[in-house]
């Protein structure tokens, strides 16, 4: 990325710099978020798993949402995997009396569901971040695989979404990450006992059930510190809200923006 930076001539070239990532990555992410499709399972599904469901699981896992979402919460041990509150779902399907907190948790995609790197372009973007083997690895029907998935409590899983807060890897250091957020938030996370720069440790109850590629969460969290740092998310808020209220684009072009966004929004199936 400095590369790219330190290679434009002029404004110009740097304004089209700033789109070409604005567009390819930071408005998918930041529009899209980690948006799972919802999914309707007996919550006795959930919790009631044998070794054989678990192998036939773990082959259609990247095909079904449904499938996905249990592997998950069985690998996160039916918590969200950074406050570690229980599954409420999960804690009322069991035969136990419930003597913990527990709240809704939702299955976040850390690279967005609706979006893959299909055009050269975002592909060329994502792999300044990971190389190109990593972009193979969220292409296709690859982005619903279990190192794509985190499990979240609702409130967390917005956050998450918005780039509000993010899990940044710690050098040398395997799943474990530093936990980060915009400063508007910190205060109502704090309440949660969460503050920015806790170190979050994930951990999976089968070494079959893989974590989070710590690959993806970094992207993730390149993105969330690019987006407040350089003020982008105010600018995308500002087009969302123009595409809300538009009823017809200017004509001296400054309406370019909130067609873009518009185009991409259309692409994306029950958006």
């Amino acid at each position: 990325m400095i590369e790219d930076v330190n290679g434009c001539e002029n404004d110009v070239e740097l304004k089209a710099l700033a789109d070409r990532y604005l567009t390819s990555l930071i408005i998918p992410f930041r529009v899209v978020g980690g948006r799972t499709p919802a999914v309707s399972d007996h919550p006795s599904a959930i919790v009631e798993e044998t070794e054989q469901l678990i192998q036939e699981h773990l082959q259609s896992a990247h095909q079904e949402q449904g499938t996905l979402r249990k592997l998950v919460l069985r690998r996160d041990d039916y918590r969200c995997a950074v406050t570690k509150v229980h599954d409420l779902k999960s804690a009322f399907a069991s035969n136990k009396s419930i003597s913990f907190v527990v709240q809704p948790t939702r299955a976040a995609h850390i690279v967005p569901f609706h979006f893959a790197p299909s055009s050269e372009e975002a592909a060329q973007v994502i792999s300044r971040f990971g190389g190109d083997l990593f972009v193979d690895d969220i292409n296709g029907a690859d982005i619903n695989r279990l190192e794509n998935v985190i499990t979240l409590t609702s409130d967390l899983h917005s956050y998450f979404e918005n780039l509000y807060i993010w899990l940044e890897p710690v050098q040398d250091s395997i799943n474990t990450y530093h936990f980060g957020c915009v400063p508007k938030i910190a205060a109502t996370l704090a309440k949660e006992s969460l503050n920015s720069g806790d170190l979050i440790t994930l951990t999976s109850t089968d070494t079959r059930l893989h974590l989070p590629d710590s690959r993806l969460l970094g992207l993730h969290a390149a993105c969330a510190k690019v987006t407040h740092a350089s003020g982008a998310a105010e600018v995308i808020d500002q087009i969302l809200w123009d595409l809300e209220e538009a009823r017809v684009l200017s004509e001296d072009g400054s309406s370019s923006d909130v067609l873009s966004v518009a185009f991409y929004l259309a692409s994306i199936p029950a958006y």
